[in-house]
């Protein structure tokens, strides 16, 4: 008997990830995602074989999705605290 042992990347909404356009599949993806290097996660769905599907946003603005099968090669930057945005503007 053999096992393996898979290790995936899941990320959260607000990490930004660093990918390269030739690691999307899509022609028409890569094109969405033109020369950006960065994006940020503004969503994330579980599959029904517990793989995640991000929707990220470009640097240049376009909203694209990311697949398992497209995952693999992204770098983890950081994480972007939204709640700075949208927290208590009586903190003056």
């Amino acid at each position: 008997m053999k096992s393996t042992t898979i290790n995936i990347n899941v990320y959260e909404v607000g990490d930004v990830i660093e990918l390269k356009r030739e690691n999307l599949k899509l022609v028409a993806k890569q094109r969405s995602y033109a020369e950006s290097t960065r994006a940020i996660i503004v969503g994330v769905s579980q599959r029904m074989d517990r793989l995640y599907t991000y929707k990220m946003l470009a640097e240049n603005g376009k909203v694209i999705s990311l697949t398992p099968g497209e995952q693999g090669n992204e770098k983890y930057i950081g994480h972007v605290d939204l709640s700075m945005l949208y927290g208590d503007k009586n903190d003056d």
